[in-house]
């Protein structure tokens, strides 16, 4: 697979450097996330390797240094949903660190942003999944409003509304 070939290169880390020297640059912040957020979708290896590389902190301190830039907003709700789609290491993290209440206010505060609504949605999705302690933070930090305020803003909008009702299915859940 190429993100273990690009991983195993030691791609990931030039990714994070880039990161750590251009953290103020809004360009370069969502392009590494965006690029950490496709290597890590789907696969765990790289899910994990991106947790010992501390590229979940990367992306909660971007969402808050850009907190109204799409291509930034996008790509770490984005990068923290892959991140926990399959990493239970990973949810226990997400919920430690601040990412559920990052991905709430991501989509309180840029509603207007399908992408980021939709990928807010997954992230708290894959945050919450047979993680129960994280569906009560999530709850107390008002993800059910957040859910109504993402529906609300997107009516018409298939992702949106199949993500919000499979994040409601996540809270009433227990699997």
């Amino acid at each position: 697979e190429i993100q273990l070939k690009i991983a195993d290169m030691g791609g990931l880390e030039c990714i994070v450097t880039a990161l750590k020297v251009h953290k103020e640059d809004e360009m370069v912040v969502g392009n590494a996330l965006t690029a950490l957020q496709i290597l890590c979708s789907y696969n765990k290896s790289v899910q994990e390797q991106c947790l010992k590389l501390h590229v979940m902190d990367y992306a909660i301190n971007s969402m808050i240094m850009f907190p109204t830039s799409d291509i930034v907003m996008e790509a770490a709700t984005g990068v923290l949903g892959n991140m926990c789609s399959q990493s239970s290491k990973n949810r226990v993290k997400a919920g430690k660190n601040g990412a559920i209440k990052m991905s709430i206010d991501a989509i309180k505060n840029m509603s207007a942003n399908e992408d980021v609504v939709t990928r807010s949605l997954i992230m708290l999705t894959n945050v919450c999944f047979n993680n129960d302690l994280n569906r009560i933070i999530a709850k107390k930090l008002g993800a059910v409003e957040a859910i109504v305020i993402g529906m609300k803003s997107h009516p018409a909008s298939t992702k949106v509304q199949r993500q919000a009702a499979e994040l409601y299915l996540t809270f009433v859940s227990r699997t």
